[in-house]
């Protein structure tokens, strides 16, 4: 059988995940309520995201907007051919670049570094407006990664980095159980549910885009873990917050999770600390 063409599309016609077959909660997005600054897919409008990167010092010399454009129309193409996931294109669609990053410790490592360069691509973006974290000086030792089925690393020790896409409102009004549910009808070890890290990496690329207003939903990294809590960026008028959220069997319009579509990660198979799925109806299987 030729799986392609009989499988059922799991996104939408508007990019949306199909809800069908899960049992953790949904609800439907309003999208007469959002406003996005859309990205301009040229090579200016990756010149100007990547040079936001750039700044950070993580993006390896000699790596161009050139090539983070062809790296991404790649990406484009190989969700184009797969007719149960090329859906997703219909969606708000975000370029991302994620760095080689190596770290100790997730939670130090959010909250001191990562943190500090989504402040500073905010305020630059935004001036006059404030960046606040509720959570600063707490997370040293406390975020954990979550069993997540078919979920590859969410970091790369790859010297050139990866190459991702990122769909901010693919999961919109999914409560976070959804959001780690429907990971296992995915059919590709490709697609990467938010965490920290990742979820830091598209701020500091994409403020204008995700952070504009309190009309842009608000973005949950679903994969990690803070105690029983999820981290959790939220975008109002004049300002962007950071802190973190539990009910998690909730389901918001208001709140995204997001999905990444990413490059082969050779550190995919690299053991990491995880915690198992919280809260769920049932567990989910591990592929670690």
């Amino acid at each position: 059988m030729n799986l392609k063409k009989s499988a059922i599309p799991l996104f939408d016609d508007r990019g949306f995940r199909v809800t069908a077959g899960l049992q953790s909660k949904t609800c439907k997005p309003d999208i007469a309520t959002t406003r996005y600054d859309r990205f301009s897919h040229d090579m200016p409008g990756y010149e100007e995201s990547l040079g936001r990167l750039r700044v950070t010092e993580m993006v390896p010399p000699g790596f161009s907007a050139a090539m983070l454009w062809a790296r991404a129309q790649a990406l484009k193409d190989e969700l184009a051919a797969d007719r149960q996931i090329a859906g997703i294109l219909n969606n708000i669609c975000l370029p991302v670049f994620i760095p080689s990053v190596r770290f100790d410790d997730q939670g130090s490592f959010f909250d001191t570094i990562m943190l500090s360069h989504v402040k500073s691509a905010y305020k630059e973006q935004f001036p006059g407006r404030e960046f606040i974290s509720h959570c600063q000086g707490r997370l040293a030792g406390q975020v954990k990664q979550i069993n997540v089925d078919r979920q590859p690393a969410q970091t790369t020790t790859r010297p050139e980095g990866l190459v991702a896409l990122f769909f901010p409102e693919a999961l919109r009004g999914f409560s976070v159980n959804a959001q780690v549910e429907q990971m296992a009808a995915l059919p590709q070890n490709r697609f990467v549910l938010s965490g920290p890290i990742v979820m830091s990496m598209v701020f500091i690329m994409h403020p204008k885009e995700l952070a504009r207003d309190m009309y842009v939903p608000g973005l949950v990294a679903a994969s990690a873990r803070y105690g029983t809590n999820v981290i959790c960026f939220r975008a109002y008028n004049d300002s962007l917050q950071v802190g973190t959220r539990n009910h998690l069997d909730e389901a918001f319009d208001s709140s995204s999770g997001g999905l990444f579509y990413a490059e082969e990660n050779p550190d995919s198979g690299r053991r990491v600390e995880c915690i198992p799925s919280l809260s769920l109806h049932r567990p989910l299987p591990s592929n670690r």
